[in-house]
């Protein structure tokens, strides 16, 4: 019996309200359409002018949005599949709505970086789009896109952690950074430099850079920086009712600008160790002869690992044991609050003070670096140690 090919078509027909694209079998390439739409899969413009085409379909025709010139498709998402755009005489799909057509959205890691190109192409040099947001976690580190389309007014988000030196049609390359909801604190190490360039948003980026004493008491100092480097330990913040998400645009040429110079410094003391890839952590690292606990940051606070294996784009914080009067039960909390000098916070709240969740929502008891107690959570901005009763 001879074994039939199912392949999967975009067509286009006109509605009043909507456009309608429907799914179709066919047999072989050039055999007749079966009637009928297809039950795997319908994908419909709706009155917002936004398509979403299903992850069951594999091919989309060359002329599959020709009806759509007339009534403009403005966000097209590819919801997890890997369709296939067909061309002819240079042509795509996208070539018949590119005026129009502003964002594209790809999901999941199924569309292969060479259909990705494919299906540009036919954006050609006078489109429109702005935003091209490429939800993939698993997007190849150094994998460029090839296309013949011109992008550079438009702008490509990435994970993160997934950017590397990648170039797609000349566009600018942005990092997504993810927090998980109900996270205040996470932490981060990737593979690109970033700028943060978002002066209002609360979502902010610090390192913990030396211990200084204030008052005969040991603080951890933290600061905010700007620029992101490849490769170091970075903790993320975000107070609560703010975005879990931010997009930072990837910086390709070292900066020359007293910003760049003076995040470089504080990063060459940064107690941030990150790893790109899953990395297994012992419970004391010695370095220059010196002890250093290593510390994991769980539900809002550090404390010392067991052992184990980091995963990847993550960080862990290195403390000098002789810091640690008892390193079992060390938990070391961050409080946020107003610019102070011992710590240098800039300050983004109104209410002046904010503080991370309890460890495992457990009572505790803080202490700072030099073992004084205090009656209640810290109100001054910095790292303490933090211990369960």
């Amino acid at each position: 019996m001879r074994t039939v090919l199912s392949v999967f078509l975009l067509l286009i027909t006109s509605q009043m309200a909507s456009a309608q694209v429907d799914c179709f079998d066919y047999a072989d390439e050039g055999q007749t359409i079966v009637s009928g739409v297809s039950t795997k899969g319908v994908a419909t413009v709706n009155a917002d002018k936004e398509l979403t085409i299903p992850r069951q379909v594999v091919k989309v025709l060359y002329n599959a949005f020709a009806s759509l010139s007339n009534q403009n498709l403005n966000d097209m998402t590819i919801d997890g599949g890997n369709p296939e755009f067909e061309k002819q005489d240079g042509q795509n799909a996208l070539s018949d709505v590119r005026q129009s057509l502003t964002a594209i959205t790809i999901n999941g890691s199924g569309m292969t970086t060479a259909n990705i190109g494919t299906m540009l192409d036919g954006l050609g040099a006078d489109n429109h789009i702005e935003t091209i947001d490429i939800y993939n976690d698993a997007f190849p580190i150094d994998a460029s896109i090839t296309t013949t389309a011109s992008l550079t007014d438009a702008r490509v988000v990435l994970p993160a952690s997934r950017v590397g030196s990648q170039q797609i049609g000349g566009a600018k390359i942005y990092g997504r950074f993810t927090m998980k909801e109900g996270s205040e604190l996470a932490t981060f190490c990737g593979n690109a430099l970033f700028y943060d360039e978002n002066d209002g948003s609360n979502f902010l980026f610090y390192i913990p850079t030396e211990i200084v004493e204030v008052n005969g008491e040991k603080r951890i100092h933290i600061q905010r920086v700007r620029y992101i480097l490849p490769y170091q330990g970075i903790l993320m913040h975000h107070t609560e009712n703010s975005s879990l998400t931010v997009s930072l645009p990837r910086v390709d040429e070292k900066p020359h600008n007293e910003q760049y110079e003076t995040d470089e410094t504080r990063f060459a003391g940064n107690m941030l160790v990150g790893v790109t890839e899953p990395t297994a952590i012992g419970k004391i690292t010695v370095k220059d002869g010196e002890a250093y606990v290593n510390m994991i940051l769980k539900n809002g606070c550090f404390y010392p690992t067991s052992g184990g294996t980091l995963g990847a784009n993550r960080a862990y914080l290195q403390v000098k044991q002789s810091d640690l009067q008892d390193v079992q039960n060390a938990r070391i909390g961050i409080a946020f609050g107003e610019e102070d000098e011992a710590t240098n916070i800039h300050p983004h709240t109104s209410e002046g003070t904010h503080q991370t969740s309890t460890f495992n929502h457990q009572p505790s008891q803080w202490y700072t670096f030099s073992g004084q107690r205090l009656a209640d959570r810290p109100r001054q901005p910095g790292f303490y140690k933090k211990v369960k009763k």
